[in-house]
């Protein structure tokens, strides 16, 4: 399936907290699962391990099956140089960094927690050559717009 470009995020990011980010990591059971049916597509979960990312109190990404679906057409369509606004768990990231036909992803995170809890694992991942690509810029994107674009 087309979403399968993401990989699984419990495998490639461990759980673990540092500052005000953290990384969890859930089982959905069988029976829970059924639960989630009733709300539609967008709800459904499949039963499986998952990684959560925390700010704070608040879950900023996981990698359900509805992130996935959700984000295969950003990974589908990058090419070139590509901006990233977010980290999140990194899911998107990985995928884009190993497409042969991005050459530089530049992602910009508020919190430098989250750069300083996943990036290792990121970059571990992919490997030294993709790795390569990756800048990270510790901002809010709104203000790195701003200073980019002059507003």
């Amino acid at each position: 399936m087309r979403h399968e470009i993401f990989p699984l995020m419990s495998k490639v990011v461990p759980e673990g907290k540092l500052g005000i980010a953290e990384v969890r990591h859930v089982t959905v059971t069988e029976e829970q699962s059924r639960f989630t049916e009733f709300g539609g597509s967008r709800s459904y979960v499949e039963a499986g391990r998952y990684a959560q990312l925390f700010v704070g109190q608040s879950m900023m990404m996981s990698d359900t099956p509805y992130e996935r679906r959700s984000n295969y057409p950003i990974v589908r369509n990058a090419t070139g140089r590509v901006l990233i606004a977010g980290y999140g768990i990194g899911m998107v990231l990985t995928a884009v960094l190993k497409k042969p036909d991005v050459t530089e992803v530049v992602v910009v995170e508020k919190t430098a927690d989250v750069i300083s809890l996943i990036d290792p694992s990121i970059r571990r991942h992919v490997g030294v050559r993709a790795a390569k690509k990756l800048k990270t810029i510790t901002a809010d994107i709104f203000q790195a717009r701003d200073l980019m674009f002059g507003k």
